[in-house]
C-alpha cells in the first residue's frame, strides 16, 4: 500500500517538474488589447523607434496589426507582424515603434504577470511619393 502511494507521489512530482509543465506555467497571458490595459500601461515620456526606410522612397503600410508580449519588466518581445495594409508595403516602422516601447504595471499587476496582446498602428507620416 504504501509502495504504491509512493509511487503515485513521485509520477506527479515528475509531471509536475517536467519542462512542459514549467513552461506553461511562465507562459503570458493572451489579452486583448484593452484587458492587457488592465494590467500594464504605457509608460510616461518618449521613445524614438529607429526606422531603417524612407517613405518618401519605399511604400510604407498604412495600417499595422502586430502581436507581442510585454515581460515581466515592462519591455515588448516576440512582436511579429499578423497583418498590413497595403499588403507586402513595409512595416518595419510599427515593428521598431513597438519596441521601443516600455510598460509599467498597473496596480492589479502587481505580480508583473507578463502578457500577450495585439495592437493595430496607423502610420501617419509623410506619404511616399
Amino acid at each position: 500500500m504504501h509502495l504504491s502511494l509512493l509511487r503515485t507521489t513521485v509520477v506527479a512530482l515528475v509531471l509536475a517538474l517536467s519542462p512542459a509543465a514549467l513552461a506553461a506555467e511562465g507562459a503570458p497571458l493572451e489579452l486583448t488589447p484593452a484587458e492587457g490595459l488592465t494590467y500594464w500601461t504605457p509608460a510616461p515620456g518618449t521613445f524614438t523607434p529607429r526606422t531603417m526606410a524612407d517613405p518618401e522612397r519605399v511604400a510604407f503600410a498604412d495600417e499595422v496589426t502586430l502581436a507581442y508580449t510585454i515581460t515581466a519588466r515592462g519591455r515588448t518581445t516576440n512582436v511579429q507582424v499578423i497583418d498590413a495594409t497595403p499588403a507586402g508595403a513595409h512595416t518595419g516602422w510599427a515593428v521598431s515603434a513597438i519596441k521601443a516601447m516600455r510598460f509599467e504595471p498597473t496596480a492589479r499587476n502587481a505580480a508583473r504577470t507578463p502578457i500577450r496582446s495585439q495592437i493595430t498602428s496607423r502610420w501617419d507620416g509623410p506619404a511616399p511619393k
